[in-house]
């Protein structure tokens, strides 16, 4: 028999549990993307792991601005590269501090070692 629906209740984020309604709510109009450069499952021609950049890709389609944490970066902190309000970048991002990302913006951050 076919699952329908979520098979868990429950997503953990920042060591938050979050319900899975959440996810599915029409009024959330704000994302995190996480893409971890060490996860990727391929190889190279020699047979050695393929790695590449951990970025992180905040998506705000809200009209209001969205408070977002920052996740943990191994040891090291983020550094903005795009952000589409154009405000000014700073230096560095350290994990767990927040974050607001303007309305109607998006911001992406690459993770420095």
């Amino acid at each position: 028999m076919d699952v329908i629906g979520p098979t868990s209740h429950f997503f953990v984020s920042q060591r938050l549990r979050l319900h899975y309604v959440d996810w599915g709510n029409a009024d959330r109009r704000a994302v995190g993307i996480l893409l971890d450069g060490r996860a990727i499952p391929e190889v190279d021609a020699h047979g050695y792991p393929v790695s590449g950049d951990t970025l992180l890709i905040l998506l705000n389609a809200s009209a209001e601005d969205v408070p977002f944490l920052m996740p943990d970066a191994a040891g090291g902190t983020w550094q903005e590269r795009v952000n589409t309000a154009g405000l000014p970048r700073p230096s560095a991002r350290r994990p767990g501090k927040p974050v607001t990302l303007v309305a109607r913006s998006s911001a992406v951050f690459v993770r420095m070692s």
